[in-house]
C-alpha cells in the first residue's frame, strides 16, 4: 500500500527514432528531474538494428547493464527497462555495438509526497 503519495508523476523525456549509435558512446544523459522525491523512475523501450549490450554509466563511472552482460541481446528485438535513479544525478545511456537505433522512447515517474 502507497500512504502518502498525494500524486503520481509521469513525464515524457525523450523519442528518438532512426538515429545512428555509436559503440560505448553516450546515445544520451538521463537525469533524475522528479522533484520533491528522492528517487526517479526511468523506464523506456529501445530497439536496434544489431545485437549488443544496453547499459547506463553514471557519474562516477560505474556501470549498470540494463541486457545480459554476458550475452548480445538479440537484433531488433525491444528492450524494455526500468531503473531507479536518485534525483539530481545523472547517467549515460550506452550500447556496445555500432548500429541504428530505430527507437528510443524514455519516460520518467515518481510519487510527489
Amino acid at each position: 500500500m502507497l500512504r502518502g503519495i498525494t500524486e503520481l508523476r509521469s513525464l515524457p523525456y525523450l523519442t528518438r527514432t532512426n538515429e545512428s549509435v555509436t559503440a560505448d558512446t553516450a546515445i544520451c544523459e538521463i537525469r533524475g528531474d522528479i522533484e520533491n522525491n528522492d528517487v526517479t523512475f526511468v523506464s523506456f523501450q529501445a530497439a536496434f538494428e544489431d545485437a549488443g549490450k544496453l547499459y547506463i554509466v553514471d557519474e562516477n563511472g560505474n556501470t549498470m547493464y540494463l541486457t545480459d552482460p554476458n550475452n548480445d541481446w538479440p537484433s531488433r528485438y525491444q528492450i524494455l527497462s526500468t531503473f531507479m535513479l536518485q534525483s539530481g544525478t545523472t547517467v549515460s545511456l550506452k550500447y556496445s555495438a555500432t548500429t541504428t537505433m530505430t527507437k528510443l522512447i524514455i519516460v520518467q515517474g515518481g510519487g510527489v509526497f
